[in-house]
């Protein structure tokens, strides 16, 4: 399949339509409509600037863990439905860079049925999580493994249903590093038939668009935006993602961008026996107070998002 393409609207009905779906400040939006209509102006995007593959300074572990409650929001609820769709009752997941485990804590109160395997590099990263699990008494259904995900001969389980990856794509430090990673997932995949799912930044077309857009809709800290900036500024296109996708033996993957403004993608594809997946209810699960609405419109900005067979 082809890379997503940027929408062929006009820009002015682009801005409308982002205008009515997302909650965006009344004062930002002469900023909205001017870094969107750059944006469509601008040529390709500025080479890739690669950021740390591993977090693991305490300060910089602590304030991740604590913001990533209420900022992600939208982005767990987005993954655990799309995982949701892919892996059967009982099933097992294997996720990918899994960092200090949140996302796979909203994975599994609302798949209560799965046993979730989260494999990440840092030390720091894996002990916060482990804690949080243990508090919240999911350690029994998530485990964390250090393990580098360009390596899974040893942190893999015999069985996998779904290997996943959320956000983590763009720490890899080389084309040759994200094309290692998806290599060991094109072999776990061809070992275990397993559903792949995975979520990540894209790189946008003009340098200052993605913190234009961030700031239309979010109040950050200083030490939160350069993060968010260095994410965008290390994520691979989502053409240069697909075409490593393809080369690794992943060909059968589906692929979209974030309508209007694509600076987040989604590669998916379910298991290769093609077995039904029912049988598990999504449980409810209560979001942080004041990201309702957002995680609302975040997850229907998503077109084509798996569904059950």
């Amino acid at each position: 399949m082809c890379a997503p393409t940027y929408p062929s609207a006009p820009v002015t009905h682009t801005v409308r339509s982002i205008m009515f779906h997302l909650p965006v400040k009344p004062h930002k939006l002469p900023v909205l409509a001017f870094t969107i209509a750059r944006e469509y102006a601008s040529g390709p995007p500025a080479p890739r600037v690669p950021e740390p593959m591993v977090m693991d300074e305490q300060d910089s572990v602590a304030e991740y863990h604590q913001v990533g409650a209420r900022t992600q929001a939208p982005i767990y609820e987005l993954c655990a439905r799309g995982i949701h769709e892919l892996v059967p009752h009982g099933g097992t997941v294997l996720d990918l860079g899994s960092g200090s485990a949140r996302c796979l804590a909203h994975l599994a109160r609302r798949r209560p049925d799965l046993r979730i395997i989260g494999v990440d590099l840092s030390d720091r990263m894996i002990e916060t999580g482990r804690a949080m699990l243990a508090a919240d008494g999911l350690d029994g259904r998530v485990e964390l493994r250090k393990g580098d995900i360009r390596d899974l001969g040893d942190v893999a389980p015999e069985s996998v249903d779904l290997v996943s990856s959320n956000q983590s794509l763009h720490h890899l430090p080389t084309t040759e590093a994200l094309a290692g990673c998806l290599r060991e997932v094109a072999r776990v995949r061809e070992r275990t038939g397993a559903a792949v799912w995975i979520f990540d930044e894209a790189r946008v077309r003009h340098g200052k668009s993605y913190g234009g857009f961030l700031t239309s809709f979010l109040d950050l800290t200083p030490a939160l935006k350069r993060d968010a900036l260095a994410s965008e500024r290390a994520a691979f296109t989502p053409r240069e993602l697909i075409e490593q996708l393809d080369d690794a033996g992943l060909r059968d993957l589906r692929h979209a961008a974030m309508r209007f403004f694509p600076a987040y993608q989604v590669h998916w594809a379910p298991r290769r026996d093609a077995a039904a997946v029912n049988g598990a209810p999504l449980v409810d699960a209560q979001l942080p107070k004041g990201t309702e609405f957002d995680t609302w419109m975040f997850v229907r900005m998503f077109p084509g998002m798996p569904r059950r067979r």
